[in-house]
């Protein structure tokens, strides 16, 4: 099986970690259960994340790893029956776990917000963009004044200039590329702490990918929110994010600063990925593999998730608990390679 991960050529510069101090969001030990047929499926398993105001986290990982499902955990969008268990789940000073659905409601979009991969089901076919943009400024806008002049001011924020003609468009006369921007926009109107960006960029091509990560950069620089981008495009999240968090099984399995992670990966699945990637932006005839599956969901986890398919496994990774070391400043790996780090 080969990597799900690409790193395709791009002219987005790698820019170095601006953090701030001050953390946004606090989530410690989440863990999320879904019932599937009988099954309890464990999805998302003790995952760890303190995004810093302006950051940008890259969360990257295989389809099937539970980015996406980490992703809506943090707004409280699970699925019906699932369950979700966490130590920690801050958002600033609000305890997301013990928060009512009324005041995750008036949350959603106005503190935290999420852009869905697929920016043509974000809009209803029925209505025009300009009742979507107005419907958005009703409920969520910290601008005042009617609403169509800062529609305007926000579709310009994303580029957009010819900003009466998308208003006035059903949302099947606009490109994905463009709908992408103005769904960006409509995120923006309500100037969120945190915007969650599931896989924004898939489906689009290589040259409007670099538009909108441009566009992600930008927003960043001039709206100061933090980001976290799920993505399985190894070039995407080099070109965008101060931190890479790679995750594995419902696992994640590194972390550390995106130039770290990219230039010295510590847990082998985090190299793999790396090797893959590089071999395909070298135009290479075969690409490595990382040999073997994804593991089940169900069930209690014995030893690492990764064992089966490293190259590096050692009689101990299937019988001992695997937790996160640190093998080198700021970065962290679930490996037994560092145990003694």
């Amino acid at each position: 099986m080969s990597a799900q991960a690409g790193m395709r050529e791009t002219n987005v510069m790698i820019e170095p970690p601006a953090l701030n101090a001050t953390n946004v969001l606090q989530v410690h030990g989440l863990n999320l259960y879904l019932d599937a047929k009988g099954r309890r499926l464990h999805v998302v398993r003790s995952v760890d994340i303190d995004l810093a105001a302006s950051e940008v986290l890259g969360l990257i990982g295989e389809s099937g790893s539970g980015k996406t499902m980490t992703g809506l955990s943090l707004l409280r969008l699970e699925p019906e029956r699932a369950q979700i268990t966490a130590e920690t789940m801050r958002l600033d000073d609000t305890d997301l776990l013990a928060a009512s659905q009324g005041a995750l409601r008036g949350l959603r979009g106005s503190r935290i917000a999420m852009i869905f991969q697929d920016p043509v089901g974000a809009f209803n076919p029925a209505k025009r963009i300009g009742w979507h943009a107005r419907e958005v400024l009703r409920r969520r806008a910290t601008r005042a004044g009617p609403w169509r002049p800062v529609a305007r001011e926000l579709l310009a924020e994303v580029d957009i200039a010819d900003a009466d003609r998308v208003l006035g468009s059903y949302p099947h006369q606009l490109s994905g590329g463009m709908l992408q921007r103005v769904l960006i926009a409509l995120v923006l109107a309500a100037e969120p702490q945190v915007i969650i960006a599931d896989e924004p960029t898939t489906n689009l091509d290589n040259i409007v990918e670099q538009q909108i990560l441009r566009l992600f950069r930008k927003v960043k620089r001039t709206h100061g929110a933090a980001f976290i981008f799920i993505t399985h495009d190894m070039s995407v999240a080099a070109a965008l994010s101060d931190r890479i968090a790679v995750m594995y099984a419902g696992e994640i399995v590194e972390v550390g600063p995106t130039e770290a992670v990219f230039e010295t990966p510590k847990h082998p699945y985090t190299v793999g990925l790396i090797r893959t990637s590089r071999a395909l932006q070298d135009g290479a005839a075969r690409l490595p593999e990382i040999a073997g599956e994804l593991p089940g969901l169900s069930g209690q986890r014995t030893g690492c998730a990764f064992a089966p398919r490293c190259p590096e496994r050692m009689p101990q990774c299937t019988t001992r608990t695997v937790g996160m070391a640190r093998p080198a400043p700021g970065v962290q790996a679930r490996c037994l390679l560092y145990a003694d780090a």
